[in-house]
């Protein structure tokens, strides 16, 4: 987050974020860290991401196709990330 702080703190409290400011330098190391840092990186693209997976525009385009009979088949029911 290139900001000096977040209103939205899960991404830094689940680990998948984190605030690192608006200064060059360390804005730089923090991405030469993730680049460098096998296991830094590692860390933060396997936590689990609390804003989900990414799909919901997705699954809401599907289900608007389905409700105005644009596609026959069912959407999948939709079934919320398990917390690791």
């Amino acid at each position: 987050v290139l900001r000096n702080h977040t209103e939205r703190p899960e991404g830094v409290e689940a680990g998948t974020s984190r605030v690192i400011g608006t200064d060059y330098d360390n804005i730089v190391g923090n991405v030469k860290q993730l680049i460098e840092d096998d296991e830094a990186y590692q860390r933060m693209s396997q936590a689990n991401n609390p804003y989900g997976d990414g799909q919901a525009s997705r699954r809401i385009c599907e289900a608007i196709e389905y409700y105005f009979g644009l596609r026959s088949d069912k959407p999948d029911e939709f079934v919320p990330l398990r917390r690791k």
